[in-house]
């Protein structure tokens, strides 16, 4: 499977299969039982294992669990975004009002990956009603689905939703740079989920939904913001991006 993902999927778009792509509803597939297995095998014995753990790791794990906070991200987006838009219409010099106008089009898009994730959460959580992990493990409650209370709003993980839709983001605008920009983008995104488990937040398969969400909502944005023509984010747009014998024999 994953080498038809490389020959099929160009260079950083790999994650562009959990959006339009042949094989998308294999994929989801896969991750939906690795949800489930999580659920069953995981979820309980890891949450009793880093709510107990006293190590330093653990530590600054529980510190930094309000890490993924949309918040913070919105009003740092939204703010540079409208301050980038009225200097495009302020200036009189073509130029730079162009690149304000294109950097403003850049935070609107990472803006709305949080903001589009975030509303899927939203939906989701009272519709699935599962208990939080200092509820679970008490035993005062497993799932109460159309419950509006926050100690039932376990699965999934906003800040999960949250720290993956950005890193994905600036992933999908950074297409170009070294790939080790972007394991760091997800391994601190990774590093904030988990600190989500150690606090007793969620359960792991809480966090790895929110992951799937954010990162599918930032592609599906992306995907949108290419066929518009706002922003070029997506490389599947451009055909010849695909190296394919077929293609070459065409134009030739």
């Amino acid at each position: 499977m994953l080498s038809k993902l490389r020959q099929k999927i160009p260079d950083g778009a790999y994650l562009a299969v959990l959006i339009d792509h042949p094989l998308r509803n294999r994929t989801l597939a896969l991750l939906l039982c690795a949800v489930v297995l999580l659920m069953v095998f995981v979820d309980f014995p890891l949450s009793r294992y880093m709510i107990a753990e006293p190590g330093a790791f653990f530590n600054a794990l529980r510190a930094a669990h309000d890490f993924g906070n949309s918040l913070w991200f919105l009003v740092t987006y939204i703010a540079w975004g409208c301050t980038a838009y009225a200097y495009s219409h302020i200036t009189a010099d073509e130029t730079r009002a162009a690149q304000a106008r294109k950097l403003a089009l850049i935070l609107a898009f990472l803006a709305g990956c949080i903001i589009v994730s975030g509303l899927l959460v939203d939906v989701l959580k009272p519709i699935i009603g599962r208990a939080r992990p200092y509820m679970a493990l008490e035993g005062r409650g497993l799932w109460s689905p159309f419950t509006f209370s926050g100690k039932y709003y376990s699965m999934p993980s906003g800040h999960a939703t949250t720290m993956l839709a950005a890193a994905a983001g600036l992933s999908i605008l950074w297409r170009k740079a070294a790939k080790p920009l972007h394991i760091i983008l997800y391994a601190l995104a990774f590093f904030g989920a988990v600190a989500r488990i150690a606090a007793r937040k969620h359960f792991a398969s809480d966090v790895v939904v929110g992951g799937i969400i954010g990162v599918m909502s930032s592609y599906w944005l992306a995907d949108l913001f290419s066929r518009r023509g706002w922003l070029d984010l997506l490389p599947t747009h451009a055909p010849k991006a695909v190296d394919t014998g077929a293609t070459d024999a065409h134009e030739s």
